[in-house]
């Protein structure tokens, strides 16, 4: 019932705020928070450093390079590059076959109204991805860029009630934090998934 209660809430520091003792305990709750974010951090750090690494390759900066002579030649050729642009460029089309990004599945009995029903959320669910006024190409494009460089990309999509559309952001992989374990085969394994806003002071 307690669950069942703040599910429905918009802001559950305000209802733990207005409790006797609200203020130590949401104090205690941010400090566990904290602790155990520094703790998933922790376990990225390797991968962090080699994707780092793996995108100064690709990005082909100019590096000075001392070896064997001074300021010897470091040129570069952007094999890395073409290679993360042929692969978003094959897998694209992949994804919108058809002009449908969403398929549906019926589970149990079927029947042509039901087999209509499904159709109807599968367009509909489509066009709202890929309306005039969506971000949802854009964004997969830029992850389809990314993702062999980085091995993982996260694109949260949902529904926005200030600007009252379906918005499809993709997330920076250093906003995104996640415990590094090689037990954990999914994201529903995960005791926690981090994802790091950046709020403007007036927002």
């Amino acid at each position: 019932k307690v669950l069942d209660k703040y599910a429905m809430e918009t802001n559950l520091v305000d209802c733990i705020r207005q409790k006797e003792g609200g203020k130590e305990l949401l104090q205690t709750i941010a400090s566990r928070v904290i602790s155990a974010i520094d703790e998933d951090k922790s376990s990225q750090a390797k991968w962090m450093q080699v994707t780092d690494d793996a995108l100064r390759l690709s990005s082909l900066s100019k590096e000075p390079k001392n070896t064997p002579l001074p300021q010897s030649a470091n040129i570069k050729y952007p094999l890395i590059r073409m290679a993360c642009d042929q692969f978003a460029a094959r897998s694209y089309p992949e994804l919108i076959k058809d002009g449908k990004i969403v398929k549906t599945e019926i589970v149990g009995h079927s029947n042509p109204l039901i087999e209509a029903l499904a159709y109807g959320v599968a367009t509909h669910m489509s066009h709202q991805l890929l309306g005039s006024d969506s971000d949802w190409e854009t964004g997969m494009d830029k992850l389809l860029t990314a993702l062999p460089n980085i091995g993982y990309v996260c694109k949260k999509t949902y529904y926005d009630p200030i600007k009252k559309c379906n918005r499809s952001d993709v997330c920076y992989y250093k906003d995104v934090i996640l415990r590094n374990d090689p037990t954990i085969l999914s994201l529903n394994d995960l005791r926690r998934i981090t994802h790091v806003l950046h709020i403007h002071p007036n927002d």
